[in-house]
């Protein structure tokens, strides 16, 4: 208490209070609309971002490599061949490694319910365009993240970065970029940096 009283305290006139005081209401209500406002851009950049990925994913957001090659007169080679090639690349790779047995095809994707896709475009399953990879063991536990640090943590997580960590012994040291798929978010990360794999539950991902 007496360590405060001796402190100087600078004082105004009342009318000059009176509008210190309404001032900073002002203001404060116009931080507040600007707080607001900037709450639904970004709400809005959310269903924008979202709105563009739909629009690549149905192939709505530049044309087709068929409607091109019909304009130019020209062929094209559809994505069912392109994944025959890359299915016989990785086979022919697995036969010159000395692969034992029957060579694992990839499982085609039950195409059921599944919308109709542009002409040339087809569906795959993760195992046609992607190969599993090993993060060797080098995970962190959730409760040992930091605030900071030299290592950006990645996990299943909403947000892409779940933490930091200084322990660099356990960066992934496979080959990048991978993609991070959550086993039970379904988040999908695709990380072409150095990072650390973050708890469990996390596949990752080497595309083909």
């Amino acid at each position: 208490h007496g360590r405060f009283l001796p402190l100087p305290v600078p004082v105004a006139p009342i009318p000059e209070q009176h509008r210190l005081v309404e001032a900073i209401e002002s203001y404060s209500t116009r931080l507040d609309d600007s707080l607001a406002t900037l709450e639904r851009v970004q709400r809005n950049l959310k269903r924008y971002r979202a709105s563009v990925l739909r629009a690549a994913v149905e192939g709505r957001l530049v044309p087709t490599e068929a409607e091109l090659a019909r304009a130019e007169g020209r062929g094209y080679e559809p994505a069912s061949v392109l994944l025959e090639r890359i299915v016989a690349v990785r086979r022919r790779r697995w036969q010159e490694a000395g692969g034992r047995g029957k060579y694992q095809e990839p499982v085609a994707p039950d195409t059921t319910n599944l919308p109709e896709l542009p002409e040339g475009w087809c569906w795959a399953g993760f195992d046609h365009v992607c190969n599993s990879v090993s993060d060797m063991g080098k995970r962190l536990d959730q409760r040992d993240y930091e605030v900071a640090g030299q290592l950006p943590v990645i996990d299943q997580g909403v947000a892409f970065i779940g933490g930091r960590t200084d322990r660099t012994e356990l960066a992934y040291s496979g080959a990048l970029p991978v993609v991070l798929f959550g086993d039970h978010t379904r988040h999908v990360k695709h990380v072409d940096f150095t990072f650390v794999v973050g708890a469990q539950g996390l596949k990752l991902l080497a595309p083909t």
